[in-house]
């Protein structure tokens, strides 16, 4: 699945602790682009209220053919 980054998601990353950005870089940088669709990401949730928006650690939105990394917030304590 071809993957794009929102440059605020780029800086977003920047700002969070190494050991929370190590975890989403991976996720994001290696595994989602090993995904052939949506689906086979994992624990994915849709976002009420926004089309083809859904939501994992990172914000991710769905076009047409390719996946947009839209965002990344810090959630305290949370896992990926």
């Amino acid at each position: 699945m071809q993957v794009k980054y929102n440059k605020q998601f780029l800086k977003e990353l920047a700002k969070l602790p190494n050991k929370t950005s190590t975890k989403i870089e991976k996720f994001v940088f290696e595994s989602l682009p090993k995904c052939s669709t949506i689906e086979q990401v994992g624990n994915i949730e849709k976002m009420i209220g926004y089309k083809n928006c859904f939501k994992v650690s990172v914000g991710i939105k769905r076009k047409n053919e390719y996946i947009v990394v839209a965002t990344v917030k810090h959630r305290g304590g949370g896992n990926l």
